[in-house]
């Protein structure tokens, strides 16, 4: 999409596990020529070990902690484009913050997401141990509704590849916005 101008705040990705926010964050940061940063990522450098070792050390409690500071580190740089975890929208500080930046929810069916997973990918995310399927049903239903009260744009991702999705976000984003002066009552 050229002539792209790059945003003047964060461009924050939200959704499910596995949904795809790093790979569709890191093409449109990319088209955009902004960083894209993953808070999984700088929370684990931080932490100095893997995300999923700070669940076994610290459970959720500790790393959903980690988490709200990361992000809130994150929210004060530069405009970029973020990839949180999909647990982030549980911390009401942390919808506070996202309120001001323009935030984009990957929404996918559960079941499409499992059909998807593969085993060495499950061995990495601690949300989905167990039952990936379940669990995956489980977070939506916990989640779906927060991602819905974050979110400035919506953008279906079931059936599509990264490419798909990343066009469709900046297109979500880059849209004008509508002039609703002339709708206004007398």
């Amino acid at each position: 999409m050229p002539g792209l101008v790059p945003p003047s705040r964060h461009l924050v990705l939200v959704g499910l596990p596995t949904v795809g926010k790093s790979t569709v964050g890191a093409l449109v940061a990319e088209r955009l020529g902004i960083p894209f940063r993953d808070a999984d990522d700088e929370i684990a450098a931080a932490a100095g070990c893997s995300v999923s070792d700070i669940f076994a050390s610290e459970g959720e409690a500790g790393f959903r902690r980690a988490e709200e500071r990361t992000i809130a580190s994150m929210l004060g740089g530069p405009p970029s484009v973020i990839g949180v975890g999909g647990g982030a929208v549980l911390s009401p500080v942390t919808r506070a913050r996202l309120a001001g930046h323009d935030v984009v929810w990957l929404s996918a069916d559960p079941q499409a997401l499992h059909d998807r997973l593969a085993a060495p990918v499950v061995a990495t995310r601690p949300m989905l141990a167990g039952s990936p399927r379940q669990r995956l049903a489980m977070l939506a239903a916990q989640r779906d509704e927060l991602y819905a009260q974050v979110a400035h744009h919506v953008v279906a991702v079931d059936g599509l590849g990264p490419d798909e999705v990343a066009a469709q976000v900046l297109a979500a984003v880059t849209a004008p916005v509508p002039d609703v002066s002339a709708c206004e009552a007398p």
